[in-house]
């Protein structure tokens, strides 16, 4: 019998979403026009205690109307992690503006308040905070220095949904914060995003730039601006509210997969889990490890010997500003020093994390990886 592969990423989709999906498919559109999607986004705001919440087709989507909502344009600078994913950082570059990029914390994998200093410069406009792989960064010093700059806060929450900083949810920090519900996601709805404000002009700015540049006031067949069409099916909206629902088993399952991760490593003394930041509580999205520089393991040896396994694994977000999209266009960006970045690239890989993972199949992963490293 042919072994099972164990992926990386996997949703937890049961018939109670597949009855919400089929419902939506059942209404009459044209009189329940946007019902789904309005009863998805009061979900949103409700969970995470924003005042707005706008559904879109990705989470890059969203950040894409942040940054056009609040007028960030050319010869702005937006301070933004040189490890994360680049939809974080490639609308930055969409609105005509640079991204400087800046180093990670060596102990929750966000940026401190020390990189953002580094990186501030009489041109910087914004910063893009990205709570990595669930973990939340120090908020509160980081919250005051922007205040104090009067600098744009956007919380990346895409990995983070379902996270705490000081008992506050995701999706509350800074002045907007952006979901993710890709499917790889701890939630999904196949492909989705969320924007989220406390701040009516934002979102009736980005709420226009969503629809063809249509305000909600006079003729909806004339536009006040060239614009761009984000939004999301009733489809999606009516998977999102069913994935909601189950956050709290969602949440509990991610849970238990990382404690599993952690019991077995324990075995291990060389093989390190990131910590989670202080007074946090994260949701464990994508479990990571990483081993000392001393300990001369090669990623993708490591990759490729558990890929013979069938077991997927994936590295380490390489540094954006090496980059071929970023590298051959100096002028889309500039750097400060990112050597914590470049260097945990070199020493670290996901581990699958999909909510269909069993304990045995967690078991099986960390024997293979720990006789890796042992022999």
């Amino acid at each position: 019998m042919q072994k099972r592969k164990i992926n990386l990423f996997g949703p937890s989709i049961t018939n109670f979403e597949i009855d919400n999906v089929s419902k939506s498919l059942k209404l009459d559109w044209f009189q329940n026009y946007n019902k789904y999607q309005q009863e998805f986004e009061d979900y949103l705001k409700n969970f995470t205690k924003r005042k707005y919440a706008l559904a879109t087709p990705c989470g890059t989507h969203a950040i894409h109307l942040a940054l056009l909502s609040a007028g960030i344009k050319k010869g702005d600078e937006v301070i933004a992690p040189n490890a994360t994913w680049i939809g974080s950082v490639a609308p930055i570059v969409q609105v005509g503006a640079k991204v400087v990029f800046a180093d990670i914390d060596k102990e929750n994998w966000c940026l401190s308040l020390e990189s953002i200093k580094r990186a501030y410069s009489k041109k910087t406009k914004a910063i893009i905070m990205v709570n990595l792989y669930g973990n939340m960064p120090d908020y509160d010093p980081i919250t005051l220095f922007a205040k104090k700059k009067k600098l744009l806060l956007i919380e990346d929450a895409a990995e983070s949904f379902g996270s705490f900083y000081k008992k506050k949810p995701s999706g509350n920090f800074g002045d907007i914060s952006i979901l993710s519900f890709h499917s790889t996601k701890t939630i999904t709805t196949g492909e989705g995003g969320a924007l989220l404000c406390n701040d009516k002009r934002i979102y009736d700015n980005a709420v226009m730039f969503s629809d063809h540049g249509r305000s909600k006031k006079g003729n909806r067949l004339k536009s006040e601006i060239v614009a761009f069409k984000y939004k999301m099916s009733s489809i999606q909206a009516a998977m999102g509210i069913a994935q909601l629902k189950r956050l709290k088993i969602i949440l509990r399952k991610k849970e238990n997969i990382f404690k599993r991760y952690e019991k077995n490593f324990k075995k291990c003394i060389e093989i390190k889990l990131i910590k989670t930041s202080k007074h946090s509580v994260s949701n464990h999205w994508l479990t990571t490890i990483y081993w000392p520089n001393k300990k001369k393991i090669n990623v993708n040896s490591l990759i490729n010997f558990l890929k013979k396994k069938k077991i997927e694994t994936r590295p380490f977000f390489p540094p954006l500003n090496q980059m071929k999209a970023f590298s051959n266009n100096r002028n889309y960006y500039r750097s400060t020093i990112t050597k914590f970045s470049e260097d945990i690239a070199t020493r670290s890989i996901n581990l699958p994390s999909g909510l269909n993972i069993s304990n045995k199949d967690i078991d099986e992963i960390c024997q293979h990886i720990i006789n890796f490293f042992t022999y």
